[in-house]
Order: structure tokens, then sequence, then C-alpha cells
């Protein structure tokens, strides 16, 4: 990314992707007055995200431009679903708690699903940041 000073940027990892439009996201946010912030969403059906529990603000972590940064989420179990997700500095150790866990018993999402990620970039931007994703893993812990 460029410059974290312009636009809202949002790097996404899709979990549980059922059908068109309808999964779980981890959201990693970093917001024009600096920090970064972690959420849990779901998509059921459109294109509208609706957030599940509240966005945390990642201890001890501030974007700077070029910098890498490492997220794992977790989705575990049905009716309810437990999600968890961190974020960390790339080439830091990896926390050993989670910075945020929800649940979730949305009955589309109740299934095995794809993987993915994804990235956005707010429509009031006036630069041209670059996202880059590296090492995409999903494994079954079933």
């Amino acid at each position: 990314m460029a410059s974290h000073k312009s636009a809202e940027k949002r790097a996404r990892q899709t979990e549980r992707r059922t059908a068109a439009n309808t999964a779980y996201r981890l959201r990693l946010r970093f917001p024009t007055a600096g920090g970064v912030r972690l959420s849990v969403v779901k998509v059921v059906g459109n294109t509208t995200e609706v957030q599940i529990g509240s966005e945390v603000v990642v201890p001890g972590l501030a974007y700077s431009p070029n910098q890498s940064l490492t997220m794992r989420f977790r989705v575990t179990g049905t009716s309810p679903t437990t999600l968890d997700a961190k974020a960390w500095l790339s080439g830091t150790s990896e926390p050993a708690p989670w910075n945020l866990s929800v649940t979730d018993s949305q009955a589309e999402l109740q299934s095995a699903g794809s993987v993915g990620v994804r990235a956005f970039l707010g429509g009031g931007a006036t630069n041209t940041p670059m996202f880059e994703f590296d090492n995409l893993a999903a494994t079954d812990l079933g």
C-alpha cells in the first residue's frame, strides 16, 4: 500500500463461502486516522456486510506503507459457528491469543464452503495503493 493517509483501505479473507455473496469474512481495516482494526462480518445473498460482534483495535499494531501483515481466521463448528481472528506484523511471532472470537448461527453458513482473499479501496481514494497476498493456506481441522 502506498499511503494510509488518503482513503480507508481494507483487506478481507473469506471463509465458508457457501454461495455467491454468502460467506463469513475477516476484515482488516486501515482507517485514515491510523491503527489497524479487525472485525468479522457476514454476507448472506447480497453484498451488504453485517458485522458479527464488535470491531477491535489490534493492540500494538500500526500500519506503515510497505509493511506486511499476517492474518489468521479460524472457522469451526456449526450452530453456532465459532469465528476466531488475529493479525500481527509479518516476520514476528504469532500472538498466542486470538484478537477476536465471536459466534454465529446464520443458517446459510452452517455447512462447508470455500476460502479466498480480496482487497477493497474506499471510493474517496486519491492514491493507488498496492495489495499483495501471499501464502494462503486452508486446513481442515476436523
